[in-house]
């Protein structure tokens, strides 16, 4: 009995360039914010932290689109199709799919906006109704079209996939698989629906917020803040929030990834969700010590 085949989607040039620009980001980052922490106050600080802040903007989305990239597949049975890509799942039965195609023999237009390795995003077309594009290059797009969608796909090898696809529709589907669409808001509710999770990113949320505004406040009224016997720049201490909202959002995409999974990543280790658990009471830990160190910098003893 064949179980079905997996296609993949080109990976190879996606991920070198979200790596360089992942690399590059984070090596400016990091510079920005050691020239921030030796600037004297005023403009140039600011300036220097420019790259710092857009690092820590960046890199969580660039680390899930190079994730969703290295996991998204195609899998071909004769009960259905069932795409991935990151987290997004949608199982679709064979006999709800009416076609599949390559995109030169629909004439689609793609999503404007597109990054190496990821052209994602939803069109809308008079006759196939919303496509979702799941693809990670333009050149030569299969379109799955249903009864009111479509999702557009980038198979490595789109000849070996449309003749599978033939095969199995050739030989019919006995049982189709249930349908199923899984977004990553979805794994985001249902973190938010769990307690202890809600309650651990919720206090780590508290103190992060309560760090920023208390130095925010702190600052523009303080000539220098003391650290042992070296005077220190007010601004510098900004540094601390920025760091920590960095460490944030580690910390809450590492957890994401690991709530998911009910069974350990490893052998010996917690299942998936203790270890979120453990990942997410560590931001709070990792919080409070930068409380911690922003009132031994302004009330130093």
């Amino acid at each position: 009995m064949v179980e079905g085949v997996t296609y993949y989607p080109p990976r190879r040039a996606g991920l070198v360039a979200n790596l360089t620009v992942l690399v590059i980001l984070g090596l400016f980052g990091a510079a920005g914010l050691w020239r921030a922490a030796h600037a004297s106050i005023g403009p140039s600080f600011l300036l220097y932290l420019l790259p710092t802040l857009l690092a820590v903007v960046v890199i969580p989305l660039l680390t899930y689109r190079i994730y969703a990239l290295w996991v998204a597949s195609y899998h071909l049975e004769r009960d259905g199709i069932r795409l991935r890509w990151g987290l997004r799942y949608e199982d679709i039965p064979m006999d709800q799919v009416q076609w599949v195609l390559p995109l030169s023999d629909v004439g689609l237009m793609l999503p404007w906006l597109r990054w190496p390795g990821a052209i994602l995003g939803n069109i809308r077309h008079p006759y196939l109704g919303r496509v979702e594009f799941q693809a990670a290059s333009a050149g030569e797009l299969i379109i799955i079209a249903l009864a009111q969608q479509a999702f557009a796909i980038s198979p490595a090898d789109p000849a070996a996939f449309l003749k599978t696809y033939q095969r199995y529709t050739e030989l019919g589907s006995l049982t189709p698989i249930p349908s199923r669409s899984v977004y990553p808001s979805l794994a985001i509710n249902r973190v938010w629906a769990d307690r202890p999770a809600r309650l651990l990113l919720l206090a780590d949320l508290l103190v992060s917020m309560i760090l920023l505004a208390w130095i925010s406040l702190a600052v523009p009224g303080l000539a220098s803040a003391s650290q042992g016997s070296q005077p220190v720049q007010p601004l510098r201490l900004l540094l601390l929030p920025v760091l920590n909202s960095f460490i944030f959002l580690a910390d809450f995409l590492i957890g994401l990834f690991l709530f998911r999974k009910n069974d350990a990543p490893l052998p010996a280790l917690p299942s998936g969700q203790t270890l979120a658990y453990l990942v997410w009471s560590g931001g709070v830990f990792t919080a409070l010590l930068f409380l911690i160190s922003a009132y031994s910098l302004l009330y130093p003893i």
